[in-house]
C-alpha cells in the first residue's frame, strides 16, 4: 500500500488544537460500507508528456542534475519554481522534467492545476485543495478535518497531509499557481521530495530556488517550427522561418499551433503563411487580443478549421469542467460519438487540445480562454443555453448511473440517453473511481447550472452525488452541494426536493457531531415530508433525526423517532428502508432495556436484509442482536453474532464497523474470563480507530482496555486509560461514554484504596446513567458500587443491590440481576437471614451463562455459609 493511514494515529489531537470550531467528530454511523479498494498503492497522476518538448534540453537538464546532486548529498530538497509569461510551457515543462525524474522518488507523481490563471474558474483554494490530496491519498471522509474557520481547516488539513507524506519520495507538481499564499499549506515538509510549482507571476518567496522560463531563443524557435512542420527544412527559409516565429513571439505554444496549421497546408509556402499570419493579427479584436502573438495564431487556426470543426470548439468554449472526453465532447455538441472522437483528435493533432490521460483532454488557458470568447460571440445565448443542458443532462444521467452501485443493494437495469462510456462503472470501487475522476467536472456543471437557473437538474445532480461525497468528503464540500439543492428546491417551489435536500444535509451535519446543526436541519425536512407522497423519504429523515437523538444519548426522543420511521417505511412498500428502520429502532430499544422487542426488530431486519442480498445491513443486525443477547447474559450467543459480524465487515473493507465489533467481542471475552483474547480485540479495534481517525470508537477501546489493565492488576495503568477515555468521550459529547468511564474509574480508585474518592465517581456516574434514562448501565453501576460497599461492610450496600435488582428484573439483565442476588445472599447470609442455598442459584445462573469464573466464586461463597462449623469470615469478593 502507498501509505499507511496508520501514520494519522495520535495525530488528531494535534489537529483538534488548530480548528476553531467547538464540535468533534463522534460516532460515524456508515450508511454504506467504508472500503479500501480506492487507495492506489502507488500515486501517478502526471499528465501524459507532450510529444513535441524541445529546446529546452538545457534547462531541463540542468534542474535534473541539481536535484539528484542535493538527494545524493542528503540536504533537503527546495522546492523549485518555475515561472514565466503564458504560453511559454511551464507545465509541459514541468511534466516534461518529472517523468525523467520518475525513477528517483518511487513513492509516486502527484500533479494538481490550481487554477491561478484559468479563465472562467476560480483559483482552487487550499481548503479544496489539501481536502483533494487527502482523498488521493485515501484518507476517509471522517479523517478529513472540519471546521467552521477557512483558516483554521487549512491548517488542519495541511497538519495531516504532512504528516502523511512527511517519510514519502514523491515529485509534486503544483501547475498554474496564483500566489504564494495559495501553495504554502500544500508544500510537504518531506526532505526526500520534490516539488515543482508553476506560476506566471514571481514568487518571491521561493525566489531562491525559482527559475525563469523565457520565451524560446529565436534559433530554437525556428527549430521548434521546422520539427512540426513536417516539410523538408531545407526547402524553408531559415530567415523567413525566423520572422514567422517572431511573429508568434517566440512562444512553444504559438509555434505550434501555427506550425501544425502549415503541416495541413502542404500547397502554402513561408510566404503565403506570413501574409495570412499579418492580415489576422491586424483585424483581431481588442477583446481577442492575446499576449506575444498567440491570438493572432488562434484566429488563424480557427480560420483555418472546417465550419463543423469551428462549431465544435465553440460548443467546447461554453464548458465549465476542466477537461473532457469524447463522451462530454458530444454531449456539448450535440452531435454522434464517432465525430466527437473525429473531431477530438483533430483538435489534438491541431495543438489545440492537450491529452492529459488516455481519451482525457483539455484547453490550455490560452486556448481556453480565445474558445470561451469565440463561443460567446457566435453562439446566441440560446445555443449555449442548450449545450449547458446538454453537458448536464449527460452528467446527470451518468452520475445516477455510478450512484447505483455505491447503493447496499446491487442496480436494476437503467434506461440509457446517451451512449455508455469507456469507463462505464461495473462495480463499486468503478463507481468510486469514476466520480473521482469527474469530480471537479461535476461540481463545476452542478455550479453553472445553478447560476443558469435549470434548478430541476441542480437538484437531481446533487441527490447523485450525495452518497459519493459522503463516502469520499470532504464533508464541507458535500455540505455545499446539499446547499445548493436546497436553493435550487426552494427556487422551483418543490417542497420534496427541498426536504431530501435538508435530510441529506442534516445526515452530514450528523457526521461531523454538529448535532444541533443535524437536528435543525433534520426537523426541517421532517415537516416538509410529513403525508407527503415520499413516504420513503421521510423515513430517511426520521430515521437520522432518531440517530442524532441517539447519539445526543436522547434515548426516548430516539425511540420515538424510529417508531415513526418505521411506520413511514410500511407506507413506502420499500424493503430497504422497511429493514433500516427496524435495525435502527431496536437499537434504540436496546439501549432503553426493552431487550425483546429489540431482539425481534433485530431480527427481522435481519431477515429483510438477507432476502435483498444486503450483507452490510445483515452485518449491522448481527452486532446489534449480539448486543442485545450480551444484555440479556446469552453470552455464548453474543459472541457468536459478533463474530459472524466482523466476518461480513471485513469481507466488506468496514475498517470502522470492524473496530465496533471487535470491541463489542472483547467486552464479551473480557465477561467470560477469556483476557488475552480480550485485550488483542480491543488493540485492533484501537488500531483501526486510529486510523480512520474515528474518536468516539478509539474512546471505547481504551476504556475496554482499561477494564482489562484492572483486572489484570495493573492499576495505575487502568486510572491513565481509562482518565484519556473520558477525556475523549468528553471532546466527542458522549454523556453516555463519560458515564460508563466513571463507573469504571470509580472502581479502579477503590481498588487503589481511595473508597471516598471512589464514592464520589459512582454517584456521579449514577446521575448521567439517570438524566440519560441509560437504565441497564444504571444497574451496572449499582451492582459495581454495591459490591464495593459489601467488602467495606458499608450498611448503604443493601439498598444498592435492592434497587439494581428491581432495575435488572424489569430489564431482562441475567447477569445484573445474578450479580446483585449474589450481593443480597451474601448480606443476608453475614445477618443469619438465610443460608447458602440462595448463592448456590447464582452459581447455576452464572454457569449458564457460561461465566465459570463468577460460578466457581459464587459456590465458594455458599460453601462458607452451609458449613455450620466454619465461623470465617467470608472472603473478600
Amino acid at each position: 500500500m502507498f501509505l499507511g493511514i496508520g501514520a494519522v494515529a495520535g495525530l488528531f489531537i494535534a489537529v483538534a488544537l488548530t480548528m476553531l470550531d467547538d464540535e468533534e467528530p463522534a460516532e460515524v454511523v456508515a450508511d454504506h460500507p467504508v472500503t479500501d479498494t480506492n487507495v492506489p498503492t502507488v500515486l501517478r497522476t502526471l499528465p501524459t508528456p507532450a510529444l513535441a518538448f524541445v529546446d529546452r534540453e538545457q534547462e531541463s537538464d540542468a534542474l535534473i542534475a541539481r536535484c539528484r546532486q542535493i538527494l545524493a548529498s542528503g540536504l533537503p530538497l527546495p522546492v523549485q519554481a518555475l515561472d514565466g509569461m503564458p504560453g511559454v510551457g511551464k507545465s509541459t515543462f514541468a511534466t516534461h522534467v518529472a517523468h525523467l525524474l520518475t525513477g528517483d522518488f518511487p513513492d509516486g507523481q502527484v500533479f494538481m492545476n490550481l487554477d491561478g490563471y484559468t479563465p472562467g474558474r476560480d483559483p482552487v483554494n487550499p481548503a479544496e485543495a489539501l481536502s483533494s490530496l487527502l482523498v488521493i491519498l485515501g484518507v476517509p471522509a471522517s479523517a478529513i478535518p472540519q471546521g467552521v474557520d477557512d483558516q483554521a481547516t487549512v491548517r488542519a488539513r495541511s497538519l495531516v497531509w504532512r504528516a502523511l507524506v512527511a517519510d514519502q519520495r514523491l515529485i509534486i507538481v503544483f501547475d498554474n499557481v496564483r500566489s504564494y499564499a495559495q501553495v504554502e499549506p500544500l508544500l510537504p515538509e518531506s526532505p526526500r521530495s520534490l516539488v515543482l510549482v508553476t506560476s506566471r507571476r514571481r514568487l518571491f518567496e521561493l525566489a531562491e530556488s525559482a527559475q525563469v522560463l523565457d520565451v524560446l531563443p529565436l534559433t530554437h524557435a525556428a527549430d521548434l517550427f521546422l520539427n512540426l512542420a513536417g516539410r523538408d527544412p531545407r526547402t524553408l527559409p531559415r530567415d523567413r522561418v525566423e520572422v514567422v516565429t517572431a511573429m508568434c513571439g517566440n512562444l512553444p505554444l504559438a509555434i505550434s499551433l501555427l506550425a501544425a496549421r502549415f503541416r495541413y497546408h502542404p500547397s502554402w509556402t513561408i510566404e503565403d503563411l506570413i501574409i495570412r499570419l499579418t492580415q489576422v493579427r491586424d483585424r483581431l479584436p481588442h477583446y481577442l487580443a492575446g499576449e506575444n502573438g498567440v491570438s493572432s495564431v488562434l484566429d488563424l487556426s480557427f480560420d483555418e478549421l472546417p465550419v463543423s470543426r469551428q462549431n465544435f470548439v465553440l460548443y467546447l468554449g461554453t464548458f465549465a469542467g476542466s477537461d473532457l472526453d469524447a463522451p462530454i465532447a458530444a454531449a456539448l455538441a450535440g452531435t454522434e460519438m464517432f465525430t466527437a472522437v473525429d473531431e477530438i483528435e483533430s483538435l489534438h493533432a491541431d495543438h489545440l487540445l492537450e491529452e492529459t490521460d488516455a481519451g482525457r483532454y483539455r484547453f490550455h488557458d490560452l486556448v481556453r480562454a480565445y474558445a470561451s470568447a469565440r463561443s460567446q460571440m457566435h453562439l446566441s445565448p440560446t445555443l449555449r443555453d442548450m449545450a449547458g443542458d446538454r453537458v448536464e443532462s449527460y452528467y446527470l444521467e451518468k452520475a445516477n448511473a455510478a450512484d447505483r452501485w455505491l447503493g447496499r443493494v446491487r442496480p436494476t437495469p437503467r434506461t440509457e440517453q446517451f451512449p455508455a462510456d469507456p469507463d462505464e462503472p461495473r462495480n463499486r470501487e468503478d463507481a468510486l473511481r469514476w466520480f473521482e475522476r469527474h469530480r471537479g467536472n461535476l461540481l463545476a456543471v452542478l455550479q453553472t447550472g445553478a447560476e443558469r437557473g435549470n434548478h430541476e437538474t441542480t437538484v437531481l445532480l446533487c441527490s447523485a452525488l450525495s452518497a459519493f461525497l459522503q463516502h469520499a468528503g470532504p464533508w464541507d464540500q458535500a455540505v455545499k452541494v446539499q446547499e445548493i439543492a436546497i436553493d435550487s428546491a426552494q427556487m422551483i417551489g418543490d417542497p420534496i426536493e427541498e426536504g431530501r435536500a435538508l435530510a441529506r444535509l442534516g445526515l452530514l451535519y450528523r457526521l461531523q457531531a454538529k448535532y444541533a446543526l443535524a437536528r435543525g436541519s433534520l426537523e426541517k425536512a421532517v415537516a416538509l415530508l410529513a403525508g407527503s407522497a415520499a413516504p420513503a423519504d421521510e423515513s430517511f429523515a426520521l430515521n437520522h433525526l432518531g440517530i442524532v437523538e441517539f447519539l445526543a444519548s436522547r434515548y426516548q426522543q430516539a425511540e420515538q423517532c424510529q417508531r415513526r420511521a418505521l411506520s413511514a417505511a410500511l407506507t413506502a412498500n420499500d424493503p430497504l428502508t422497511h429493514a433500516g428502520a427496524l435495525h435502527d429502532l431496536g437499537m434504540v430499544l436496546r439501549i432503553n432495556g426493552k431487550f425483546a422487542e429489540s431482539a425481534q426488530a433485530q431480527s427481522q431486519a435481519q431477515s429483510i436484509f438477507g432476502e435483498l442480498g444486503d450483507t452490510y445491513g445483515q452485518a449491522n443486525a448481527l452486532r446489534d442482536l449480539g448486543l442485545v443477547e450480551s444484555a440479556r447474559g446469552n453470552y455464548a450467543a453474543a459472541l457468536g453474532n459478533q463474530e459472524q459480524a466482523l466476518a461480513i465487515y471485513r469481507m466488506l473493507g468496514d475498517r470502522v464497523h470492524q473496530g465496533y465489533a471487535l470491541n463489542e467481542c472483547g467486552t464479551v471475552l473480557r465477561i467470560r474470563g477469556r483476557l488475552t483474547e480480550a485485550e488483542a480485540a480491543h488493540r485492533e479495534a484501537l488500531g483501526l480507530y486510529e486510523d480512520v481517525g474515528d474518536r468516539f470508537g478509539e474512546a471505547n477501546s481504551l476504556r475496554g482496555l482499561g477494564i482489562l489493565a484492572r483486572e489484570q492488576g495493573d492499576l495505575p495503568a487502568a486510572l491513565a486509560t481509562l482518565r484519556r477515555a473520558v477525556e475523549i468521550y468528553d471532546d466527542v459529547d458522549s454523556s453516555s461514554g463519560i458515564g460508563t468511564s466513571t463507573r469504571e474509574l470509580a472502581l479502579t480508585e477503590y481498588l487503589l484504596g481511595r473508597p471516598i474518592e471512589a464514592d464520589d465517581l459512582f454517584d456521579q456516574a449514577l446521575q448521567i446513567q439517570r438524566d440519560l434514562e441509560d437504565r441497564l448501565n444504571e444497574a451496572v453501576t449499582l451492582n459495581s458500587w454495591g459490591r464495593c460497599l459489601l467488602e467495606r461492610e458499608d450498611d448503604r450496600a443493601e439498598d444498592i443491590f435492592a434497587t439494581a435488582l428491581e432495575l435488572a428484573q424489569t430489564l431482562g439483565a441475567r447477569l445484573e440481576i445474578a450479580k446483585s442476588t449474589e450481593g443480597l445472599a451474601v448480606l443476608h447470609a453475614r445477618a443469619g437471614h438465610g443460608d447458602g442455598r440462595a448463592l448456590e442459584q447464582c452459581a447455576q445462573e452464572y454457569h449458564d451463562m457460561g461465566l465459570s469464573d463468577r460460578a466457581v466464586r459464587a459456590v465458594s461463597l455458599a460453601a462458607q455459609f452451609t458449613t455450620p462449623e466454619d465461623e470465617s469470615t467470608p472472603e473478600r469478593l
